[in-house]
């Protein structure tokens, strides 16, 4: 159903996110897409989860990183194996929407200047382990109507040739998707539509250190 699309879906020490992830990609109508996972050095159980799902799935592929890293780089890396149409960028705590997917396909098909497509996110707050969830906060971005020439977070649609050629920055540890969608709206439209992308699955505290990127920023300049 998807065989037009590379997902790529990174993670870091995302052991609880990555299970609600995959869960999602396990439905058959992923069957034919591209799933490039990148671990970017956890050191909890995320990259079990992602040799376990390749194991499974024949156009799975899973790549561990080391060394400085930060979101660009793994996203980057991803998608240097991606060879389909389109690219959906994916956090590794997200848990995407089979009808997103489709509508954000659809965008692209009957708007021929469309680059990329984003939409609304539904948030999900757990407490430290987990263990239980906190709150539910719907519609992030309060997306009534289909906008153009906006700014998108870490999960977007993208034509797979151009991401290729522009890439994501290495040298940003934050705001590295507000660049990207720049940069994407110099060459054509970026549309956000009033859809919800999936579930973001988090912890309250989201500045907490074992779950943030750690970067070194004289190695990736």
């Amino acid at each position: 159903m998807f065989d037009n699309v590379s997902f790529v879906l990174i993670a870091r020490n995302e052991s609880f996110g990555i299970q609600k992830a995959l869960s999602v990609l396990r439905n058959s109508c992923f069957r034919e897409a591209e799933i490039i996972l990148v671990d970017s050095g956890s050191v909890d159980d995320t990259s079990k989860y992602m040799e376990e799902f390749e194991s499974k799935f024949s156009t799975c592929k899973h790549v561990k990183l080391t060394g400085a890293l930060n979101a660009s780089i793994a996203r980057n890396e991803g998608l240097r194996y991606a060879t389909r149409k389109f690219c959906f960028f994916v956090d590794g705590d997200t848990e995407i929407s089979i009808e997103f997917v489709q509508e954000a396909l659809e965008f692209f098909n009957t708007n021929v200047d469309c680059v990329a497509v984003a939409g609304d996110l539904t948030d999900y707050f757990y407490n430290d382990d987990f263990s239980k969830l906190l709150n539910l906060v719907p519609n992030r971005f309060s997306i009534g109507s289909v906008q153009t020439d906006k700014s998108f977070g870490g999960n977007v649609i993208v034509k797979t040739e151009i991401a290729k050629r522009l890439q994501w920055d290495p040298k940003f540890r934050i705001h590295e998707d507000f660049d990207f969608s720049l940069r994407l709206r110099e060459v054509g439209k970026v549309f956000l539509i009033p859809v919800t992308m999936g579930i973001h699955h988090t912890r309250y505290d989201t500045k907490n250190a074992y779950r943030d990127w750690e970067t070194d920023r004289k190695s990736v300049v």
